[in-house]
């Protein structure tokens, strides 16, 4: 509360949770364009400074960094260049198919990295089938040696691709194909029955028909949610639907 003084409510405003650990707060001067932004950029950076502490360091992970706009990346490069502000780590993740040179994040980053800030960079591969077999292990409890054949299957039908690895899995366990014997407190499967089994290469192919299987009513408020953007009240989707 010291750090944002009488003007929390410019904070809640853009953070809505925050009201649950600060309060109600008091309304707020209304600036022009410039002044509130420069107001909102120094409040946020008093309040990260004092939140982020030796007992209790601050990570914040940003997804899809490729979709970061001007002024998300401003206010980044802004927090991290604060000599004052310590304690924080910054862990961001971005498609490097979809960025170039001239994109907007690189851009970014270059300058940041001239500037002397800190900078690691780590490429995420596909998974490997050892990677697989402990992520099968650690979910199912099964020896590793028992989960072998099963993560070889897994990885030859999504390649290693993490996201398309977790949703074939959860495919697998809504189809019965990999299901937990409650008499023999274990998780079991048929690897012959999987390996006859017809997945497509396309993890949107594997998203389109996990919708596919949903109620029709249910894809009907999908559809409508689509339309709102990302998002939306929930008397709006009860209006529109």
């Amino acid at each position: 509360l010291e750090a944002v003084g009488e003007n929390g409510q410019v904070l809640i405003e853009i953070i809505p949770n925050l009201e649950l650990i600060i309060g109600p707060q008091p309304e707020v001067l209304e600036l022009d364009g410039t002044e509130t932004k420069n107001r909102f950029i120094y409040l946020f950076q008093r309040f990260v400074k004092a939140v982020a502490t030796p007992d209790h360091p601050m990570v914040v992970f940003l997804d899809d960094l490729q979709w970061i706009d001007l002024a998300s990346l401003n206010l980044l490069k802004t927090l991290l260049a604060n000599p004052d502000i310590g304690y924080l780590l910054v862990i961001g993740a971005y498609r490097d198919n979809e960025v170039d040179a001239t994109h907007t994040l690189m851009l970014g980053l270059n300058d940041f990295d001239e500037a002397g800030g800190t900078i690691n960079q780590l490429t995420l591969g596909n998974l490997t089938r050892a990677d697989i077999n402990q992520l099968l292990s650690d979910s199912t409890h099964a020896p590793t040696v028992q989960c072998l054949p099963l993560a070889q299957l897994v990885l030859t039908k999504t390649d290693g691709n993490a996201f398309f690895t977790h949703q074939l899995l959860h495919m697998l366990e809504a189809d019965g194909l990999l299901s937990f014997d409650e008499d023999g407190l274990c998780w079991r499967w048929d690897l012959a029955e999987l390996e006859q089994l017809t997945v497509s290469d396309n993890v949107v192919d594997l998203m389109v028909n996990k919708i596919r299987k949903l109620p029709m009513a249910t894809q009907e408020i999908l559809k409508i949610a689509a339309c709102l953007g990302i998002q939306f009240e929930v008397a709006m989707l009860n209006l529109m639907s």
